[in-house]
């Protein structure tokens, strides 16, 4: 499956003074609130939520939402669009709204990193940061997130397990297939009728997602990554690492490590 990768369009400070300035709003482009610290409610498509500490929560173009804040407030607004038209988006299950799956730590440090791009003007740093977000949204949304309990079929589910236990390691379909007992083909066909894609493609996602993971939190250098996580050349990683995430690795690496310093 093709991510659709938001691209920044602002996130001045000034600007989100303006989103609290009426009780009800429609934006002209997708926006995106970090909490900090605090806590907001607000109502879009007719459903009522609260966002709090290490909330994400997303406002699509042209749908209009209500607003109130409920404790003192410290955020972090993104204004960002898309190349792609808003039916594709809704049609690979990537149109996100609302308070979005995000884990708490990952906003958090987002915000982190938005307060280092503030401080260094740094345009880039603000864009990883969101870009960082919508990935993680995406990915636990999609696939990754695939529940062997749902699955009907016995041999995806086991599969699934398999995957699970060997924790991101890059595994072919020949192997898996052989694991389940099933011929590679007829397993395809299987995996993707319950997944939603081929396993190639979701062994894609899980690797990509662990070298995230070591990139943040390891300083191993970025070759010794690239062939843990089973991709057959440093150049191949760096490609599916940037068309996944938006940056190049050592840029994604690099951001966590400023926001240490």
């Amino acid at each position: 499956m093709e991510y659709a990768i938001p691209k920044l369009i602002d996130y001045s400070a000034g600007k989100k003074e303006r989103f609290w300035a009426e009780d009800a709003a429609c934006v002209d482009c997708w926006k995106i609130i970090l909490v900090e610290r605090g806590a907001f409610s607000f109502e879009l498509f007719g459903k009522r939520q609260r966002a709090e500490e290490g909330s994400a929560v997303v406002f699509p173009v042209a749908v209009p939402f209500v607003r109130q804040i409920e404790e003192t407030l410290t955020m972090h607004y993104l204004e960002f669009n898309f190349e792609r038209e808003e039916s594709w988006l809704k049609e690979s299950g990537q149109y996100l709204y609302g308070a979005i799956e995000v884990p708490k730590e990952v906003v958090l440090s987002a915000c982190a990193l938005l307060r280092e791009a503030k401080l260094k003007n740094a345009f880039p740093l603000a864009e990883v940061a969101l870009q960082n977000v919508w990935a993680h949204a995406i990915i636990r949304r999609g696939p990754v997130a695939v529940n062997a309990d749902t699955i009907v079929c016995p041999a995806v589910r086991k599969a699934l397990e398999y995957l699970k236990l060997r924790k991101g390691e890059r595994i072919s379909v020949a192997e898996l297939a052989r694991h389940v007992g099933y011929p590679p083909l007829k397993f395809t066909r299987a995996f993707t009728k319950e997944v939603g894609e081929p396993p190639s493609v979701y062994v894609n996602r899980i690797c990509l997602l662990r070298a995230a993971r070591l990139l943040r939190e390891t300083d191993l250098p970025i070759g010794r990554i690239s062939a843990d996580c089973g991709f057959e050349s440093q150049f191949y990683f760096h490609n599916r690492f940037k068309r996944k995430f938006g940056v190049a690795p050592t840029v994604y690496r690099k951001t966590y490590r400023t926001q240490e310093n």
